[in-house]
Order: C-alpha cells, then structure tokens, then sequence
C-alpha cells in the first residue's frame, strides 16, 4: 500500500505542475490547452507550396482554357446538329479540318520547343 500511495503522490505532484501534449494523461487543464512555450512552436506554414513562374502559370491556365473550350465546342456542335441548325459536311470543313491543322501546328510547336530545351541543357 506505500508503494500505491507513493505513486498517487508523484502522480498528483506530476499533473499538477507540468502540462505535456497527450490527453490521456490527466491535467488540470482542458483539452485544447496549450502552454505559451509551445504554442505556434509547431505549426507549419505552406509546407506543400510550389511557386510558379509566370511562363508556368501562363501556361498551365492555357492547358485548363484548352480543355473548357473542347467542352463548350463539343456542345455547340451536338446543339447545331440536334436543331439542324448546321449539316454534318460542313462541319467537316468548318469544325474537323481546321481542328485538325490547329492540333498538329500545335503539336509541331511543342515539338520544336522541347528539343530547344533539350539542346540548350546539353550546351551547358
């Protein structure tokens, strides 16, 4: 029975001057407790932050822009056909071809622009 009592009174003398982080200890104090020696001592501002360039935001939002505008496309045209406001041949020649030829400059650019990078990267 000492050694209980003795442990009941280093327990008590424990809780009552100390505070630690873990709840499953009794504290005087409430849960959402926190001493001023730690508070804000582990916070963590920005830890998965990327900063972009301007080139990199430009285009990036260019690739979203890219993508809504083929939805909005893709709309209007299953509108046009579906009122007959528009016959299927000329939407080969007004829609798929032009779409086609923008697709493939497009690609022909992007092409060009990562063996640049890839040239100058060997250069240094």
């Amino acid at each position: 029975m000492t050694m209980n009592k003795k442990s009941n009174l280093e327990n008590k003398k424990y809780w009552q001057n100390t505070w630690t982080k873990k709840l499953f200890i009794r504290h005087p104090f409430p849960d959402n407790y926190v001493d001023n020696k730690t508070f804000l001592s582990l916070k963590r501002v920005n830890v998965n932050a990327r900063l972009y360039s301007y080139k990199e935001a430009v285009l990036y939002s260019g690739l979203i822009v890219q993508q809504l505008s083929a939805v909005i496309i893709f709309v209007l045209v299953y509108v046009y056909l579906r009122n007959n406001l528009i016959k299927i041949d000329k939407l080969a020649y007004y829609v798929i071809i032009p779409t086609f030829f923008i697709g493939y400059l497009s690609k022909l650019i992007a092409l060009r622009q990562s063996l640049t990078n890839k040239l100058k990267q060997e250069e240094i």
